[in-house]
């Protein structure tokens, strides 16, 4: 970051909005490899892929998109299981 002359602060930002869309993107790939091409395994791998989003949005630039994604369904065993063909 110091050979860019960036300040911390805005490459933190830059990182949490790039995490953020990454996992959320994967998060709708493995829901569709699972339901539309019938490979239920990657389910498995959602809880993971929450977690990191979860993490994503504790950044205070992504405090507009918390209740965005607080209203979708957490990654539940009932709501995994509904995701299995």
């Amino acid at each position: 970051m110091h050979a860019t002359g960036e300040a911390p602060e805005t490459f933190a930002a830059a990182f949490a909005v790039l995490g953020f869309q990454r996992n959320l993107r994967i998060l709708g790939i493995f829901a569709r490899l699972a339901r539309e091409r019938a490979k239920p395994h990657y389910i498995d791998l959602i809880p993971r892929v929450w977690g990191h989003l979860a993490r994503d949005l504790s950044h205070p630039v992504l405090a507009p998109l918390r209740p965005v994604i607080a209203a979708l369904p957490a990654p539940t065993a009932t709501h995994l299981e509904s995701l299995r063909p």
